[in-house]
């Protein structure tokens, strides 16, 4: 039996419902990917501005980012700015001592140096 004209456009039978793109999987995935980012190239201003005013307002974030030893020296080396509230926010959520022996074995930089200042300064 052919269908006729109107009977195709109100039919959703056969049709599959189209994929979405670029929607989150997670909750935080596009802060995460945003991180990522930070630990590779200094992040354009305003996503830096928008990481920093997320991860204030949702601290917990940080713990999605999965932080290693091996991309803070990244981190660090092109957005210190946004290291600083990282360390902090998991400073407080538990162990980073690996994280801080990383911090401490980097080659002195102007940005480590702000870094260590500015976490010790919070610590105290």
């Amino acid at each position: 039996m052919q269908k006729n004209f109107h009977q195709l456009l109100l039919d959703t039978t056969e049709a599959e419902p189209a994929p979405v793109q670029d929607q989150p999987k997670t909750k935080y995935e596009t802060e995460c990917q945003q991180f990522k980012h930070a630990t590779e190239e200094p992040l354009p201003f305003a996503m830096r501005q928008s990481l920093l005013r997320e991860i204030e307002t949702h601290p917990d974030i940080v713990k999605y980012f999965e932080l290693t030893p091996s991309t803070l020296p990244g981190l660090v080396m092109n957005n210190q700015h946004v290291a600083i509230p990282v360390l902090l926010g998991l400073m407080e959520q538990g162990d980073i001592s690996d994280l801080l022996d990383a911090l401490v074995e980097m080659e002195v930089s102007i940005n480590t140096m702000e870094v260590i200042n500015r976490y010790a300064q919070e610590d105290s």
